[in-house]
């Protein structure tokens, strides 16, 4: 779409009518999908108007209208896949976490048909996770760091707890791997090792075993991808607050509340004779 407005507008028009749209939604996509990723798609930067409309219209469609994903062909599919993850690359904080966002409810939206799970999984799961390591561990997508590290436990618990019944790995090519966490573990270390050569595989090993363990538990499943991120020397030098934002925030609220008489209990107390 060569106006950003017409993005906007159908934006809008898919949320107003939701399901009801689905029968035009291929005519909608054929006009407007692939003319503006051709425009988005050469950097980050050009168009900027253009990538916040199309990355909320893809948002909306998600939200309401998923089924209309589910009528594509394979290679089309793959592009709605892949223009998420474009979303989320994005190094302005807007786009990025606006394409968490759209990943995160796309996933839930998966998880409401095992059948469409499955084959969606079985074709994208190891793409989707790689492309989340991807932006967790580079340094310029700090700001999502909490929405990256959701995404990833929900992933990683879907294998731990073999809810994923179909393989997500070509079985032709790995016979002797005997089960998706197997693969897995297996693939990402290998990611690893091969990213950050000056790390011992045993640290990478320990790290990723450490990932479906603590994969049931949020502040320890941060508490790893933090723990391993501040040992890279590309992070060591850099000002790392926005990993701990979270629990700054929740510090400064609970200092605040315990500033205010009578709302925390017994905070007080050691005062009371002043």
């Amino acid at each position: 779409a060569r106006n950003p407005e017409v993005l906007s507008l159908f934006s809008s028009i898919v949320s107003k009518t939701q399901k009801l749209l689905l029968p035009a939604l291929p005519r909608i996509f054929s006009a407007i999908f692939e003319c503006t990723l051709q425009m988005i798609t050469q950097n980050f930067e050009d168009f900027p108007e253009h990538r916040t409309h199309f990355f909320n219209f893809l948002k909306s469609v998600t939200v309401n209208c998923f089924e209309a994903f589910l009528q594509m062909n394979n290679n089309d599919f793959k592009l709605i896949v892949d223009s998420i993850c474009w979303a989320f690359k994005h190094t302005d904080r807007v786009n990025s976490e606006l394409g968490l966002e759209i990943l995160q409810n796309f996933l839930e939206q998966v998880e409401q048909n095992s059948q469409v799970m499955e084959i969606c999984y079985q074709q994208h799961f190891v793409s989707i996770l790689q492309e989340i390591f991807y932006v967790l561990l580079d340094t310029f997508h700090k700001s999502g760091f909490k929405q990256q590290a959701k995404i990833l436990m929900y992933m990683f618990s879907l294998v731990e707890s073999n809810k994923l019944a179909t393989p997500i790995f070509d079985l032709s090519k790995n016979p002797t791997i005997p089960s998706n966490k197997a693969f897995l573990r297996q693939h990402i270390v290998n990611l690893l090792a091969s990213s950050f050569p000056n790390l011992l595989r045993v640290q990478i090993e320990a790290f990723v075993d450490g990932l479906f363990n603590s994969c049931g538990d949020v502040n320890q499943f941060r508490n790893q991808l933090r723990d391993f991120l501040v040992q890279l020397k590309e992070w060591s030098s850099q000002d790392n607050n926005e990993l701990y934002h979270d629990e700054a925030q929740a510090q400064i609220t609970q200092q605040k509340r315990l500033a205010v008489p009578g709302l925390v209990p017994g905070a007080h107390d050691n005062n009371m004779f002043d």
